[in-house]
């Protein structure tokens, strides 16, 4: 099978300044314009094996919010002020992925095992950032950076297999695996995170900030007389720079474990009760990091990295009705 389609965006966005007094920088007329081809296959190559690949575009314009907070001599606090209006470039996504998808069936007595593995590869041209800049690390402009890369791969299984130590027990397992490689690809000048001071600088190959390498999924789950199911959650997410670290200089974040545990029995087609325990092993991780400037808020300390902790253990119960 062969699928071509294409899509042409025509985007305006009109600003018009509804508060500032005096010199007018807010309003501004922005138009976008583009095609976007894409093309695909899939090709059944066996009964249990199945071939695919797709080159596509897509176009991201730029937000209100990016196009008034763009000017590198006018930095913005965001969110809660916007000083300038430049002209901003849309970013271009170009995407290759190919991969393979089957079934083990047949080497099974009973139930199903079906896999995948894949491939993708993203260019994103005249992407945008929040460069900060400005009297303090908390201030900055969007801009377009030029290039930035993201590839990887996702492979994944799931096997169920019914009545597997006895009438009683059916059970599941699932699992799936991120690598991301995101990097960019042109060099450019930010705020040094250690020194408002200073500048750095961004080189071809540094690591995107915010996104880690490993992404990692799995789910062991039995169903007991196909009423109550129990099922164990692991994910696990890799290490990620903070975001204002672009140039790659200090520590990343590390990465993390969570388990979770969940739990349902269906009284009838109508009435089923259930629980849930988050992070069972109460662990103490962080799911994301910012720089910012501490002293505005918390003059007793020194340390500019803000992270947003990740949930402890918590549990739920409760009833679910359905008619």
């Amino acid at each position: 099978t062969i699928t071509f389609a294409g899509r042409y965006n025509h985007t305006t966005i009109d600003m018009k300044n509804q508060y500032i007094d005096g010199e007018d920088k807010l309003s501004g007329h922005h138009t976008f314009d583009r095609f976007n081809p894409s093309v695909g296959f899939a090709y059944q190559a066996l009964d249990n094996l199945n071939v695919y690949g797709s080159y596509s575009e897509s176009a991201r314009v730029p937000t209100p919010m990016e196009l008034s907070c763009a000017d590198e001599d006018d930095p913005c606090k965001l969110p809660n002020s916007f000083v300038a209006d430049p002209p901003l470039a849309q970013v271009v996504s170009k995407s290759w992925e190919g991969g393979l998808r089957g079934d083990l069936n047949e080497l099974m007595s009973r139930g199903d095992f079906n896999w995948n593995a894949g491939f993708f590869y993203t260019t994103n041209h005249n992407d945008i950032i929040f460069n900060r800049g400005g009297s303090s690390i908390s201030e900055g402009y969007f801009s377009n950076v030029g290039q930035t890369l993201r590839y990887g791969v996702e492979s994944g299984f799931n096997v169920n297999f019914p009545q597997m130590f006895s009438e009683i027990d059916d059970w599941h397992f699932s699992t799936n695996y991120t690598y991301l490689n995101a990097r960019f690809m042109d060099g450019f000048t930010i705020q040094n995170p250690l020194d408002t001071s200073l500048a750095a600088n961004v080189e071809r190959g540094d690591r995107i900030s915010g996104l880690p390498e490993h992404i990692y999924k799995a789910s062991l789950g039995v169903d007991l007389w196909r009423h109550w199911t129990i099922a164990l959650d692991a994910q696990y997410s890799g290490e990620q720079f903070l975001r204002g670290d672009e140039a790659n200089m200090t520590d990343p974040l590390g990465g993390y474990w969570v388990f979770n545990l969940r739990s349902e029995l269906k009284i009838n087609d109508h009435v089923a009760f259930f629980g849930r325990l988050d992070n069972i092993f109460d662990r103490d991780y962080k799911t994301f990091g910012v720089y910012g400037e501490v002293d505005e808020v918390l003059p007793q300390y020194d340390n500019d990295r803000f992270v947003s902790p990740g949930a402890p253990r918590g549990g739920w119960i409760g009833i679910r009705l359905s008619m």
